[in-house]
């Protein structure tokens, strides 16, 4: 929006808000009723799907020096926050994700024997695709770059 001539910053932000307020009044961009609750429905996949999925490959790999950890206690709570660890020997990854009604987007934070704490963008785990299998392909996807680290390290 171009402020016209002669307007003052404060003149256009109270016009802005005005229309904004004429907005709501008009209910626009309100959730329709008959659309469900995307981040309820992403609390109940959590519950459902992804911790059953998450502890049963977290024992699957525990004997191997595998490390796995999610932390959902915030989202589950009400908050909009996951956080997932992989680890082995001194090499770790930290995927903390922010849940939108979109899915759930992660950034990444690597640990290795020689960096400590590189953070990077990460993957998105997207709602409208996301079942068990999804999870399980994420997880597994997300173990084996930790694990191709490890090996690269050790063959320094």
């Amino acid at each position: 929006m171009v402020r016209p001539r002669g307007q003052s910053l404060e003149q256009e932000i109270d016009a802005l808000l005005a229309g904004l307020h004429d907005d709501q009044g008009r209910g626009r961009n309100a959730p329709s009723a008959d659309e469900p609750d995307r981040i309820q429905f992403l609390r109940d996949v959590t519950r459902e799907l992804f911790i059953p999925v998450f502890d049963e490959l977290k024992r699957r790999y525990a004997g191997s020096g595998v490390e796995l950890e999610m932390d959902a206690s915030n989202f589950l709570a009400g908050g909009r926050e996951i956080q997932l660890l992989f680890g082995m020997a001194q090499h770790r990854s930290k995927l903390t994700g922010t849940v939108i009604p979109e899915g759930i987007a992660f950034h990444e934070t690597r640990y290795t024997p020689d960096l400590q704490g590189e953070l990077l963008s990460g993957p998105m785990l997207r709602a409208r695709t996301i079942n068990a299998e999804v999870f399980r392909n994420f997880l597994c996807a997300r173990l084996a770059i930790l694990l191709r680290a490890v090996t690269r390290y050790r063959q320094r």
